[in-house]
């Protein structure tokens, strides 16, 4: 292939391209700048169908440019520059008609350019946080209304610690477009501008801003990119409660960095009226301190590194398209194709599948429910990555039913056991090939990483390189199920699934049959009672018998799949499916310490929709239900003692906010949520909404048909339904849990908490019940319970423990009594409280119980 001129290596750090001059402009690490001509977008026509290839139609594209080129198997035909979408699908579907299929006609120039020439994007950039303060003009955050939010303010912050503020003195239009003019003169220094949801919020007022005030700017000479949408992309397979609670920088300030937005004794909305007073410095300590946070994040967890580290592998930019999968392939792909001299298909702008997503996932066993000791996890490493290597699944090597081929090509093919897919195997496939150079370039860095010093930026940037890698490996899978690809293939998404679920399902049956006990199974992994070394010995079996006969048996070329483990349990309590918590014995190879937390997966205390109490409260209890000492008494006397606390103490707003995604405008739901409800009032007080905003609310009561009212967390004023919220969001996740543990135990403090958390049960022993039979054995020891429902939970906090105590003693004496009663206590406040005895009393304990209990009266009621 000819060697690339110096000029055009790079890396360049940002590039648009002029359609009218069919010119692009890139721009360098330093700043400098280099200008290529002549560049075009093109398609690829196998060379056997030029000849039917119908050019003359369609002037408007091909007429005044260089019309065509051969290139090996193919013919390159170049195109206007502003050729749009929507003619390309026209000339897709008269030329699919004509028998021609046009390859990679939707390329744009500027992907075209660096997939062709192999010119390299930079790992680093300039990067410029900010944030912009404005005043609605016209209530609501809907489009219309975003274009009427004049800027009032902004703060801006680079990495280096260089920071500025700037506010529109005069407050009007003219002191608005001094304050943009402010902004875009410290801008041009830096490459990429990122902000928190940018484009939704703040790159899309800038812009109309500029528009309304007539500032002419040339957008695409920076990398816009919303900071947001970057740590959400880089969590994608991270599960972290902490994030996936809420986006709002607010949550994530407070729960990643321990720092929260400063509050500003002014209505939100109205932030001109701290200008107008003369109240300028609050106004900058609460713009600066949300630049502050993002610029904290990043130093902590280094998200845009890793992004950056991922746009340079796939040869993009960072920006609004980096951040979508099938983009960041394309730039991968496609100069693969390239050396490779093959081509993908074109990408219809509008393509349906009727039976999309439809195909089978991955297999999840049926698991043993409870709680398990020395516990093994053995998974296959990159499983889905490693079926596509041993297959040689590709798009360009499946064999079709409706083409017919070579013998010696129909001979020598890998097939898909459970769907009968055929995938030729006298040459690589594109997507394997991809894969495995991902893989082995990762090998080296990993490797890099492990020799450098840790800590060091050596350290940070060639573990940086190796995530990368791996998040480009694993979104590969993806692109075969998603009809945005270009590499969209519903029968090969299919065929790996499947055959992972043909290994997964064969791996358990074999371990069962060498005498292993196999308690779960998920995806790539399952999960087996053995120790250490007969585990090591059960993957060494399964890599050298099974897996390469299942391998061969589909006629395999190659074998990339292996099982290893890195990870084990001391113990492991099993609640359902996906649904487990384990102290490790073993975390990625290495011995775990023992002071390290549970391990959690699927459970309530990862859901960003759960509460923190609960959470905190799950993993609590797991402490306690992870040990092999753990007892049902115990385990309930705390419940007891967490139901007390939430029931009687002032609990932190916190730690009781519910947080639910609202992806649509809230007039476009037919059933209307609390989160939804929430959503509107948000509207009509002209706070801040997006489509995907995730609503914090509290729930401050509950009617007799279930139905509750609801209020944005910001205006809670400390009332809140206890009851709602320990029934529904607070003891189910710790009961299932408990559930799992003591499967078989006596559990019914536990039951009886879950019907009403204010009721207590007390157990006594009756050892002197007498039976008329003579010569019938004396009966054991029977426990009888006292039931004491506690209705004023919050009134005379200082009777009753003394109450419940003095009861339950002296309800034992009262076991030889005719009549089942209630006692119905009258409290110094005007309040009754009913206890049920559920037994028979006598009128001595009555007489006694008014003795000793002189703040009280009893009234007795026969059942």
């Amino acid at each position: 292939m000819k060697k690339l001129p110096e000029e055009l290596v790079g890396p360049f750090v940002g590039g648009m391209y002029d359609h009218s001059l069919a010119r692009l402009y890139l721009k360098r690490e330093g700043g400098t700048s280099q200008v290529v001509d002549d560049v075009y977008p093109s398609l690829f026509i196998p060379t056997p169908q030029f000849n039917n290839f119908d050019m003359q139609s369609f002037p408007e594209v091909f007429q005044g440019v260089p019309h065509y080129q051969e290139e090996g198997r193919y013919i390159r035909v170049y195109m206007k520059p502003r050729t749009t979408r929507s003619k390309i699908d026209e000339i897709l579907h008269m030329s699919n008609a004509d028998g021609v299929f046009p390859r990679e006609a939707d390329v744009s120039a500027l992907r075209r350019w660096f997939s062709d020439t192999g010119s390299l994007v930079s790992n680093k950039t300039k990067a410029l946080f900010f944030d912009l303060e404005t005043k609605p003009e016209v209530i609501g955050f809907d489009e219309e209304a975003k274009k009427h939010h004049r800027i009032i303010s902004f703060s801006a912050q680079d990495l280096n610690n260089n920071r500025w503020f700037d506010y529109n003195h005069t407050n009007d239009l003219q002191g608005e477009e001094r304050l943009i003019k402010s902004f875009l003169k410290i801008a041009e220094a830096y490459d990429t501008l990122l902000a928190w949801n940018g484009n939704d919020y703040d790159f899309y007022v800038i812009k109309w801003r500029c528009k309304k005030l007539k500032l002419e700017i040339e957008w695409r000479q920076w990398n816009l990119l919303d900071y947001m949408l970057t740590v959400k992309k880089c969590l994608g397979t991270i599960s972290d409660p902490k994030f996936k609670r809420s986006y709002a920088l607010d949550n994530i300030g407070q729960n990643v960095l321990g720092i929260r937005k400063l509050h500003v004794n002014c209505p939100m909305g109205q932030l001109d009226r701290l200008i107008e007073q003369d109240r300028v410095s609050e106004l900058e300590e609460y713009n600066v301190r949300d630049t502050e946070i993002m610029i904290k994040l990043e130093e902590k967890r280094e998200f845009l590194q890793l992004h950056l580290a991922v746009c340079s592998i796939c040869r993009m930019f960072p920006g609004p398209g980096s951040l979508f999968p099938n983009a960041l392939a394309d730039g991968l792909m496609l100069r693969l194709a390239i050396q490779q001299n093959r081509h993908f298909r074109t990408r219809y702008l509008y393509q349906e599948d009727e039976n999309e997503n439809k195909y089978s996932g991955a297999y999840v066993m049926d698991p043993i429910i409870g709680f398990h000791e020395k516990v093994q996890v053995v998974d296959f490493s990159s499983l889905y990555p490693s079926i596509i290597i041993s297959w040689n699944m590709s798009p360009d090597t499946k064999l079709w039913n409706n083409q017919s081929y070579p013998i010696d090509i129909m001979h020598n093919c890998a097939t898909a056991t459970a769907t009968g897919v055929k995938f030729r195997t006298d040459r690589e496939g594109m997507l394997p090939m991809a894969l495995r150079k991902l893989l082995e370039q990762r090998k080296i860095y990993s490797k890099k990483q492990m020799e450098a010093n840790v800590g060091t930026e050596e350290w940070k940037r060639f573990g940086h390189e190796s995530t990368a890698l791996k998040v480009v490996a694993n979104s590969m899978y993806g692109l075969l199920g998603s009809q945005f690809s270009r590499y969209y293939d519903r029968e090969i998404a299919e065929s790996v699934t499947l055959t992972g679920q043909h290994l997964i399902k064969n791996c358990i049956h074999y371990s069962e049959g060498l005498g292993y006990k196999v308690i779960g199974g998920d995806t790539d992994s399952i999960f087996v009672i053995a120790s250490i070394e007969k585990a090591a010995t059960l993957i060494d079996e399964i890599n050298k018998t099974l897996v390469p006969q299942i391998c061969n048996e589909s006629g395999c070329r190659q074998t990339a799949i292996r099982m290893d483990s890195d990870k084990a349990y001391h113990y492991l309590l099993i609640q359902a499916k996906k649904k487990y918590a384990g102290k490790l014995s073993l975390h990625k190879g290495r011995l775990a310490p023992d002071d390290m937390e549970p391990d959690v997966k699927g459970l309530e205390f990862q859901r960003s929709d759960q509460i923190r109490y609960a959470q905190r409260m799950q993993m609590h209890f797991l402490h306690f239900l992870l040990r092999p000492d753990a007892d049902p008494v115990t385990v309930q006397t705390e419940l007891r003692k967490w139901a007390d606390e939430f029931l009687d103490k002032e609990i932190n707003v916190d730690d009781i906010v519910i947080t639910q995604a609202v992806k649509k405008h809230p007039d476009n739901y037919a059933s209307i949520t609390p989160a939804v409800r929430v959503a509107k009032q948000m509207i009509e007080d002209g706070k801040e909404f997006f489509q995907g905003i995730k609503v914090p609310y509290i729930v401050t009561k509950t009617n007799r048909h279930g139905i509750v009212t609801c209020i944005h967390a910001d205006e809670y004023t400390g009332n809140f339904d206890r009851m709602y919220y320990w029934k529904q969001k607070i003891l189910p996740p710790v009961s299932r849990l408990i559930e799992a543990r003591f499967q078989n135990e006596n559990l019914d403090e536990l039951m009886s908490m879950m019907q009403d958390p204010g009721q207590f049960t007390f157990d006594y022993q009756d050892n002197d019940m007498r039976v008329r039979k003579p010569k019938a054995p004396k009966p054991k020891s029977r426990k009888r319970k006292v039931r004491i429902s506690r209705t004023y939970l919050d009134i005379h906090e200082e009777h009753k423990v003394k109450t419940i105590k003095t009861l339950a003693q002296f309800i034992k004496q009262g076991k030889k009594g005719s009549r089942r009663i209630f006692l119905r206590i009258k409290l110094n406040s005007g309040d009754t409280v009913v206890i049920s005895t559920e037994h028979y009393v006598d009128d001595a304990c009555l007489k006694t119980i008014m003795n000793h209990l002189p703040f009280v009266g009893i009234e007795p009621r026969p059942i």
